[in-house]
């Protein structure tokens, strides 16, 4: 966990694997914006917000993080030459795999705000192994741009992703970016007053 927080190793997923915890994101947190946001980081644990739990368990979501999780951090380790490190990301690799198992998702769900914080931290990111990118998350809303991806991920066999990813889209992104320039707008009005 370290190693993750100093930035060593990299959780950037696939967009499909973390697209509804993107939109929750902007959903329940940027459209909270300013003063509901910061009075909930204050009250609640911040790895505790029910959405994350929601996005993963209730609607389903680590069916496309989790193998995506395991996949990247067994490159990292793979790709290290510091053996300690390597060690310690197997160990991580074992604790998420017993903690989806005996129901304890604290870490899946920690690791998940992670990604979707480092989605968001490292814009651009591109979009697996195409020309496409997502350079602000206002690029989240582009129908255009997550219809090309989709097509994509079906070209590549990925036909499961393709549907979670679309689907996710027309379900979550226009109620995503409402709010997201609500919050914005909010945002604006509280420091124009502060003026």
């Amino acid at each position: 966990m370290k190693a993750i927080r100093e930035g060593r190793i990299k959780l950037i997923l696939p967009l499909y694997a973390v697209i509804q915890g993107l939109y929750g994101f902007l959903i329940n947190a940027v459209a909270l914006l300013p003063l509901e946001f910061l009075k909930k980081a204050i009250d609640e644990d911040m790895w505790g917000f029910g959405w994350v739990r929601e996005c993963l368990w209730e609607k389903k979501e680590a069916e496309c993080f989790w193998p995506e999780l395991v996949r990247i951090l067994k490159e990292q380790a793979d790709r290290t030459e510091d053996k300690d490190l390597a060690g310690a990301v197997e160990k991580l690799i074992f604790l998420v795999n017993i903690g989806v198992g005996i129901r304890k998702p604290g870490l899946v769900e920690m690791l998940y705000l992670i990604s979707i914080y480092n989605f968001f931290a490292h814009m651009p990111v591109t979009l697996d192994g195409t020309n496409m990118s997502v350079r602000e998350p206002e690029d989240l809303f582009d129908e255009k741009l997550i219809a090309g991806y989709t097509e994509w991920l079906k070209a590549q066999g990925r036909e499961r992703e393709a549907e979670y990813l679309w689907s996710q889209f027309q379900a979550l992104a226009r109620e995503a970016k409402e709010k997201c320039e609500a919050g914005i707008a909010r945002l604006a009005e509280v420091l124009s007053a502060v003026k």
